[in-house]
């Protein structure tokens, strides 16, 4: 080197050459310190699925290309699968428990880095996932050791081990474990949701009712959370005796053979429903979802008379009774849908049995509370109507306007026990409450009636005919008098040039078909004049 001449410029290549390399393998270091340390891990979340999986290759001096992936994607989506391919630093374990499993694959050149390693799969001892973990080599029980204490030391549910020097298709033997490790999971969380249903059934006998969630039940607290999930298991209440758990599952057993035949979800989120009278689960749910919905049906009914009685009309629709009646089941617990139903007037609705318009029947609304349950309507002269003095609403009647009501006798025709009666004018009517009748029998109908009225055929008594299904079938029994089809109605006419100024007594005579269940009285003018019409003693018996 000669004075005054720097190493740059000296015209030895070989030292110009030393000092390049020097410099960019200096500008490698910095970036790999900024990219795999100081750059913070991604999430890219996909939503947790049985067949989502997550494949983490090396960061660098890797052999995998996109080839390899290529192949494995195309080998993954064969049995329908969605694989997503990452770096072991560009997601964390946030990312990883949205995944199925994760599939990690170690070179060779790494099973001797172990500090290396640690630093990469650091956060995967976050994780709550299995991982299949495919080693290129030997089998090798001290690495083995490592990286299970590396990855299980805060939560990895399992770690499985392959190796490419020793099997064939380490690949397609990692889908085939988590196959069996997915179905081992399901069974698990049957035997713990068996276990629960045991305590649910013990509650029950010995308090009569169902536990209202899980806090009463004698079980340990592990026993109530899905092993894979680790979320609770859901419980609800359905139907009286029946209650409903839910969780995610991720096996279908479907193939599995009769042993699993009860065994009816799919993967993904799935409840069975169950009730106290068999420790058995999973129980049958085709005969259970039928029960349910029997018994679903028969409370809307119920709701619905109960809502028409304080109301004096049907609901519209039956997300109405939920707001009424907290806790009502108003959806099919097959489809989750509701119960299909539809009014036809503010009295009458057809209600199906399930959510798709199967096994309907047309219904009619009554207050099951004010069913006479007695055969007769015997001497109805009104007074227990007396507090009721110059109101529209009579206890036990509908009234159809305010041209209808109770009014005190004249003086010369009261008497201690019989001082009041029923006056209608115009075109009003009233009409008692149901009460049953006897099939295939005899009945007479009588009442005192008084008018000024000169209007021929104007006043009439009747009857509304109803099978046991409160259906009205009074328009096939015509031969009881005259049909009015305004009113749906059996009656006969009142000749008031029979009865002018004074009480008299009519009556008609029916004999119910062999179908009668309950039977409505009615009384009434058509008189539109307004002339007033009395109504009083009225029977409804078997002559």
């Amino acid at each position: 080197m000669y004075p005054g001449q720097s190493l740059l410029s000296l015209k030895y290549k070989w030292v110009r050459v030393v000092l390049y390399i020097f410099i960019f393998f200096i500008s490698l270091f910095i970036l790999y310190i900024y990219t795999f340390f100081i750059t913070p891990s991604k999430d890219y979340a996909i939503q947790k699925n049985a067949n989502s999986v997550l494949f983490l290759y090396p960061p660098f001096l890797t052999n995998f290309n996109r080839s390899s992936a290529q192949n494995i994607k195309t080998s993954f989506e064969n049995i329908n699968y969605n694989v997503n391919f990452s770096s072991y630093n560009l997601n964390s374990s946030a990312s990883w428990n949205n995944y199925s499993f994760v599939i990690l694959e170690i070179p060779k050149y790494f099973k001797n880095k172990n500090s290396l390693l640690t630093i990469y799969l650091n956060s995967l001892k976050n994780t709550q996932v299995p991982v299949s973990v495919i080693v290129e080599g030997n089998k090798d029980i001290f690495f083995e050791t490592y990286i299970k204490k590396l990855l299980t030391g805060k939560g990895s549910m399992d770690v499985f081990f392959y190796y490419t020097f020793e099997q064939e298709d380490p690949l397609k033997l990692v889908l085939i474990d988590h196959k069996n490790y997915l179905k081992t999971v399901d069974t698990t969380n049957i035997t713990r949701l068996n276990q629960i249903v045991e305590q649910i059934n013990a509650y029950y006998k010995k308090n009569n009712t169902l536990p209202r969630n899980f806090n009463g039940l004698n079980v340990s607290s592990s026993i109530l959370d899905n092993v894979y999930t680790h979320k609770p298991f859901e419980y609800t209440i359905r139907a009286d005796i029946y209650y409903k758990l839910c969780t995610d599952f991720f096996y279908n057993f479907k193939e599995e053979g009769d042993q699993y035949k009860n065994y009816t979800h799919n993967e993904g989120y799935g409840c069975y429903y169950n009730n106290i009278q068999q420790n058995e689960f999973p129980q049958n749910q085709i005969s259970i979802i039928e029960n349910i919905r029997n018994t679903e049906n028969n409370n809307l009914t119920g709701k619905i008379n109960t809502y028409y009685n304080k109301n004096f009309k049907i609901p519209k629709t039956l997300d109405i009774l939920q707001t009424y009646y907290p806790g009502t089941s108003i959806l099919d617990p097959q489809t989750n849908k509701e119960y299909n139903y539809a009014t036809i007037n503010d009295t009458d609705y057809t209600l199906c049995k399930d959510s798709a318009g199967n096994d309907c029947v047309n219904l009619r609304a009554i207050n099951n509370a004010n069913v006479i349950s007695k055969n007769t309507l015997e001497n109805t002269s009104f007074e227990s109507w007396s507090n009721y003095l110059g109101l529209n609403v009579i206890s036990g009647w509908n009234v159809s306007n305010t041209n209808t009501g109770i009014v005190e006798k004249s003086q010369n025709e009261k008497t201690e026990n019989d001082m009041y009666s029923l006056e209608i004018s115009g075109k009003g009517y009233a009409n008692s409450n149901y009460f049953e009748v006897t099939p295939n029998t005899k009945y007479k109908l009588t009442a005192n009636v008084k008018t000024e009225s000169t209007c021929n055929s104007c006043g009439y008594l009747g009857i509304q005919i109803f099978n046991s299904t409160h259906t009205n079938i009074s328009k096939l029994e015509r031969s009881c008098g005259y049909y009015s089809s305004d009113k749906d109605i059996v009656y006969s006419y009142i000749n008031p040039s029979l009865i002018s100024g004074v009480y008299n007594e009519y009556s008609m005579v029916c004999t119910l078909p062999k179908d009668a269940t309950f039977v409505k009285v009615f009384i009434g003018t058509i008189d539109g004049i307004g002339t007033k019409w009395y109504f009083d003693n009225l029977k409804f018996y078997i002559p």
